[in-house]
């Protein structure tokens, strides 16, 4: 008897350890992907992150001066972003949502109101958002229409600029923002924090340093800090700040990261220089690779 106790103990312990062992392969097996606009092959690429091989990946559209920072929308399979699609004989910019369905490669537009002015989208419970400067407000938009609603209350990032990432543990969408004094000619950096239940607007000061966007990873708010020239990780309660990386170099302090899942790293672009920077998140070791010359939008990464 105790022998039968022994070996139906050993085959349900052996079965366990190959149940983990088969989760634990998949979990290392899944993929991220990473797409980006270039302005040059004027279509969205996908970018191998270990040998910077491209493949195209949409049809053919233009995106005023290559500024696209689109977010993965999952609902619907589509990278998502903004175009201003200015106008050079009106002298006008007249907003449109740009989808990219992954399926296909199919493009479409959903023109916004005429006349107003939108941030870079950001997303939250597969729901669309974008600061709206003509409002003031952060506004819900619906992608397959562009119909929108006011969702906050107003509140005023420099030039108009809000790149919202969401902080799950305080159910915020988190910028940082220059707050430039015309009187003293200078930046005052804070984070803004919208509460994603009720709209409220609050906000934190920064240390006197010049940031690049926000990066969120396991609800811990990260930042190139470019008078520092490395990634620090930001308390979004108190603005005090850790130093994270090593000292790395990013032209005009443009880096807009984003992280991938399935290396635990973020990731962004630094385009005057064609390069891809990659942070280990683990060890804060910094990686690069070279992509061809081009005009590029921001990375945007399919989790």
């Amino acid at each position: 008897m105790k022998l039968k106790i022994i070996l139906f103990l050993t085959i349900i312990l052996l079965f366990s350890c190959s149940s983990d062992d088969n989760t634990e392969n998949q979990n290392l097996n899944q993929t991220s992907e990473a797409y980006i606009y270039s302005g040059q092959r004027q279509k969205l690429i996908k970018v191998n992150l270990i040998n910077s091989s491209i493949t195209e990946v949409s049809n053919s559209f233009s995106s005023f001066d290559s500024d696209f920072t689109p977010i993965y929308f999952q609902p619907s399979n589509e990278i998502i972003g903004i175009d201003s699609n200015y106008n050079l004989n009106a002298m006008m910019d007249n907003y449109r949502i740009v989808k990219i369905n992954l399926s296909n490669g199919n493009v479409s537009f959903v023109n916004l109101i005429q006349n107003n002015r939108y941030s870079p989208l950001c997303s939250f419970n597969n729901k669309i958002y974008s600061y709206n400067s003509t409002k003031n407000k952060l506004v819900e938009i619906n992608p397959s229409n562009g119909n929108e609603t006011d969702f906050s209350n107003v509140f005023f990032p420099f030039d108009g600029q809000f790149y919202g990432s969401y902080l799950s543990s305080t159910n915020e969408m988190i910028t940082v923002d220059s707050n430039y004094s015309f009187t003293t000619n200078q930046d005052n950096y804070r984070l803004i924090k919208v509460n994603m239940t009720n709209g409220s607007v609050s906000y934190i000061d920064l240390l006197d340093n010049l940031y690049a966007e926000l990066v969120i990873v396991n609800n811990k708010i990260y930042a190139y800090n470019s008078d520092k020239n490395r990634i620090v990780e930001i308390n979004s309660s108190n603005g005090s700040e850790t130093n994270f990386t090593n000292t790395f170099s990013v032209f005009d302090n443009d880096f807009v990261p984003k992280y991938n899942l399935s290396t635990n790293e973020i990731i962004g672009i630094d385009d005057e220089n064609n390069k891809i920077i990659k942070v280990n998140m683990s060890s804060g070791i910094i990686s690069t690779i070279n992509i061809e010359n081009s005009n590029y939008g921001d990375i945007v990464i399919k989790n």
